[in-house]
């Protein structure tokens, strides 16, 4: 088949027109929205933004367990760096060690005094080379500072219960002496070490006189550079103490063979 006019056959793409008013004039339906099913509508959104907001509190709250599991699993140290400890620069640290009968309370298959020990150790392992150190016992006066961290760990090793013992108040006075001497050092021409100051104690009522706390902040206010203290609590939250209080005995003299009722008073406080 041919045309005559064949550019004619162009004409064709206004065939096109029609379909195109057609999609362009046609009616589109209108939305209406029913009073109630707006409100349902609202409802629906503020229920989705309450669930998104619970779902994102869950999120951080699973993420918080995650981080606590892994900081626990790695096993924070005691004694953080911000105060100076496990830093490059060597530190000037006074150990004061109560040594009472209290902290013989056992706990875990060891007492306080082994607990205190232990705590010791760690720290030692984080003191830089070259830092003085001292060890102070509540039962002995006097104290000195240590030629080396081996020494330290043997004194603390030698540390036992004594039943002759004092306050830890009163071993501090030694120790902010021991710090203050330091300061004089440091005028001869010495580098000022930071200072630390740190009481291992079960917290007894025995083991702080509250008369000296005044006498021991004017000690501290001397000192010519601030000394951090840390007191590393080994006692127990509720201990269970049990004691025998009294023993009566119905005569002094038992016979070989005989019978004697003892009667036996015991007191547990926990």
């Amino acid at each position: 088949m041919t045309f005559i006019f064949p550019f004619m056959l162009t004409g064709l793409i206004l065939a096109g027109i029609p379909i195109l008013l057609h999609l362009i004039m046609r009616q589109k339906p209108k939305h209406l929205l029913f009073p109630a099913f707006r409100f349902l509508l609202q409802r629906h959104r503020t229920n989705q933004r309450k669930l998104k907001l619970r779902q994102l509190l869950l999120l951080a709250l699973r993420l918080l367990l995650i981080l606590a599991i892994c900081l626990a699993l790695a096993r924070p140290k005691v004694f953080s760096g911000r105060l100076g400890i496990g830093g490059e620069r060597p530190v000037a640290a006074v150990l004061v060690f109560d040594t009472s009968f209290s902290m013989g309370y056992v706990s875990g298959h060891k007492d306080r005094l082994e607990a205190a020990r232990e705590r010791a150790g760690e720290l030692l392992n984080e003191l830089p080379d070259g830092s003085r150190i001292a060890i102070l016992d509540t039962a002995e006066p006097g104290g000195e500072w240590l030629p080396s961290v081996a020494l330290a760990r043997e004194r603390i090793a030698d540390l036992k219960l004594r039943p002759a013992n004092n306050p830890v108040t009163s071993r501090l006075a030694e120790a902010y002496r021991l710090l203050a001497d330091l300061d004089q050092e440091s005028e001869t021409g010495d580098d000022t070490l930071p200072k630390f100051l740190y009481v291992f104690s079960d917290r007894t009522q025995d083991s702080w006189d509250q008369s000296r706390i005044k006498d021991l902040q004017q000690l501290r206010a001397r000192l010519a550079t601030e000394a951090h203290a840390v007191l590393v609590d080994v006692g127990m939250d509720k201990p269970v103490d049990v004691a025998l209080v009294s023993l009566e005995l119905p005569r002094q003299i038992v016979p070989l063979d005989d019978v004697a009722q003892v009667k036996a008073t015991v007191r547990s406080a926990r």
